[in-house]
């Protein structure tokens, strides 16, 4: 045998022992899992499109003024309160707040005025026929009212009242109170 052949035979015999030293190596390195598996999790979401919140104004406030000229108030002589209906399917809050200023108001007839928002009313679900009165509560500088159930309807009597330390110049003032359902 020519020293060429043996070599050439060496240099087979341990590639081979070496190549089969590898794939033990990395058998024992990295094992492969003989029942691996895998899923597909699928998740689902639904929107209901059948929620609605719908507020009618049944009538805008009027302020009449006290006799010292120091509050403007849906509550007192000449006021009439803010009446609305919301009509609620899903779930839903009602807020109602004011603005910090007067949206009419004569010069200086905003200077150092505080202003409040009341409310009172019914609620009642339209399904089971169940209503609950809502007690007058002041609400500064919003109001807050749970829905009441999935399908209702909130009738609320809205207050504003503005006061202030000294006499309201005299002039025509307007106020504005936003109710929104969110």
């Amino acid at each position: 045998m020519s020293p060429l052949l043996s070599r050439l035979q060496l240099f087979t015999v341990n590639f081979y022992r070496l190549a089969a030293a590898a794939v033990i190596s990395a058998s024992v390195i990295a094992p492969v899992a003989a029942n691996a598996d895998a899923r597909n999790m699928v998740f689902h979401g639904n929107i209901n499109s059948n929620s609605s919140c719908t507020i009618v104004v049944n009538q805008n406030g009027t302020m009449g003024v006290s006799g010292n000229f120091r509050q403007l108030s849906s509550k007192i002589a000449g006021g009439t309160p803010g009446r609305v209906t919301i009509l609620q399917r899903g779930v839903y809050d009602i807020f109602a707040t004011t603005l910090p200023i007067f949206m009419v108001a004569p010069t200086g007839g905003d200077t150092g005025v505080t202003r409040q928002v009341r409310y009172s009313g019914t609620a009642t679900n339209l399904v089971s026929g169940f209503s609950v009165n809502i007690p007058e509560m002041a609400a500064y500088p919003g109001i807050r009212v749970n829905s009441f159930g999935m399908n209702s309807r909130v009738n609320l009597n809205i207050h504003f009242i503005a006061d202030r330390p000294t006499a309201f110049p005299s002039g025509h003032y307007t106020s504005l109170v936003n109710v929104r359902c969110e």
